[in-house]
């Protein structure tokens, strides 16, 4: 079993601020799997769990 937690801060495209700001996200990846026998694993992963919208620029 595995989770990885993704964020970024805010930023600015230009020195201005002209075009607003972007980032400010956190996501959450969770991933399991299990080992049936030599032959075969199962296994899943869900993305973004907490089901936040974001954009990277």
């Amino acid at each position: 079993m595995a989770a990885k937690l993704r964020a970024l801060s805010d930023y600015e495209l230009a020195l201005s601020n002209s075009q607003g700001r972007y980032g400010d996200f956190s996501l959450l990846r969770l991933k399991a799997s299990y080992d049936v026998n030599s032959a075969l694993m199962l296994s899943t992963q869900v993305d973004n769990l907490t089901d936040e919208y974001y954009e990277y620029v």
